[in-house]
């Protein structure tokens, strides 16, 4: 199971990673928040002021990649592990 975190971890930053930090935790976020679980994140560069369409973009493509992996490993509270773990992660840098 840990290698499917791993490669789910890998495929996650690979997609956030053309959107940038602040649009990648604001994805994070947001898919933490359509789930219900409360995550610590940094705050966003001083500045930053996201456009709603890029960061719904972003949001997108990682719930697609999410709740699909959540159906292939179809275990009770995986959903809150997954989030932690690209927190832990830090899926964003």
């Amino acid at each position: 199971m840990e290698n499917e975190f791993e490669l789910f971890v890998r495929s996650a930053r690979d997609v956030l990673a053309s959107y940038g930090r602040d649009y990648a935790m604001g994805a994070v976020r947001g898919l933490a928040v359509r789930n219900m679980i409360s995550v610590v994140l940094p705050e966003p560069a001083e500045g930053f002021y996201p456009i709603v369409k890029v960061h719904e973009m972003a949001l997108r493509e990682l719930e697609e990649l999410f709740y699909r992996y959540v159906q292939l490993v179809e275990e009770e509270g995986v959903r809150e592990e997954l989030i932690l773990k690209l927190v832990d992660r830090k899926v964003w840098e």
